[in-house]
C-alpha cells in the first residue's frame, strides 16, 4: 500500500523537480501550512468514508455487518472511478483559477460533471445487475442487495455536486473542506444513531445520503458566491430522479 502511494507521487513529481519552470519557487510558510491543511483534509475525508463500516458494526448483528461490508467495498468501485476523474481535473483546475479564467473552470467542471454523471450510471447499472449473480456463486451471505441500493443516492449525490471539494481546496479553501468533512461525518454519525431503531440498517444510507448532501450543498454555495457554479437545476434533476427510483426498488426488495 505504501508503495502505491510513493512511487507514483515520485513519478509525478520527477518532471517538476529536474525541470526549470516559471512556477517553480522556493517553498513559503503559506506553502507548508496550506499543504498541511490540504492533506489533512484528504486524509480526514478519506478515513471518514469507512466510518460507516465501524457504525453497523456496533449497531448491529455481525451478519448485518458481515452483509453490509460487501455491498459497501462493492460500491466502492463507483467512488474509485469517481476519484480518478477528479484527481485528472485538479491540476486544470489549478491552472484556470491561477489564470482566474472562472469561464474555462466553470466549463471544465461541466465536462467533469457529464463524466461522472456517466460513470456512476454506467457502474450502478452493471453492479446491480450482476450483484445476483456474484451471490449465486459465492453463497447467500455474500451480501444483501437492499444495502448496495440505499449507497447508490450518495454517488448520485456527488456527482451532481461533482468537483465541490476540488474547487475548494484548489480555490485556497481547504480548511473550508476539511470543516465541511468534519462536520458531514457528524451529521452522519447523529443521523445513523437517531434513526437506528427506526430504520435498521437504512438508517445507515440515510445517514450518508444527507450527511453528503450538507458537504456539497454548503460548498456549492460557498464557490458560487466567487462565481464558481458546481451544479445546476439539470443535475439536481437527475439525483432527485436517481433517489426516487432508489427508493422504488428498496420497496421490492426484502432486507435481512
Amino acid at each position: 500500500l505504501g508503495a502505491s502511494v510513493v512511487l507514483p507521487a515520485i513519478i509525478a513529481a520527477f518532471p517538476i523537480i529536474i525541470e526549470k519552470t516559471k512556477t517553480w519557487h522556493v517553498f513559503t510558510m503559506w506553502d507548508v501550512r496550506y499543504a498541511s491543511t490540504y492533506g489533512t483534509s484528504m486524509l480526514a475525508s478519506q478515513q471518514i468514508h469507512g466510518i460507516d463500516l465501524v457504525l453497523v458494526g456496533a449497531l448491529f448483528s455481525s451478519e448485518t455487518a458481515g452483509a453490509y461490508a460487501v455491498c459497501a467495498r462493492l460500491a466502492l468501485l463507483i467512488s474509485f472511478v469517481q476519484l480518478i476523474l477528479l484527481r485528472k481535473f485538479t491540476p486544470v483546475a489549478g491552472k484556470f483559477l491561477a489564470n482566474g479564467d472562472l469561464t474555462a473552470f466553470n466549463d471544465g467542471l461541466r465536462d467533469l460533471k457529464a463524466w461522472i454523471l456517466a460513470s456512476v450510471l454506467f457502474l450502478s447499472a452493471t453492479i446491480v445487475l450482476a450483484f445476483p449473480a456474484f451471490k449465486h456463486f459465492l453463497g447467500p451471505e455474500f451480501g444483501v442487495i437492499a444495502y448496495l441500493i440505499m449507497l447508490l443516492p450518495v454517488f448520485f449525490g456527488r456527482a451532481c455536486f461533482g468537483g465541490v471539494d476540488v474547487a475548494l481546496k484548489m480555490s485556497g479553501k481547504a480548511g473550508t473542506a476539511l470543516f465541511l468533512s468534519s462536520a458531514s461525518a457528524t451529521t452522519f454519525f447523529l443521523l445513523a444513531l437517531l434513526f437506528q431503531g427506526l430504520m435498521g440498517p437504512l438508517s445507515i444510507g440515510f445517514g450518508l445520503i444527507l450527511s453528503s448532501l450538507f458537504t456539497s450543498v454548503g460548498g456549492s454555495v460557498l464557490l458560487y458566491r466567487r462565481g464558481i457554479h458546481v451544479t445546476d437545476m439539470s443535475s439536481i434533476a437527475i439525483f432527485l430522479v436517481a433517489s426516487a427510483v432508489t427508493l422504488a426498488a428498496l420497496a421490492f426488495t426484502e432486507v435481512t
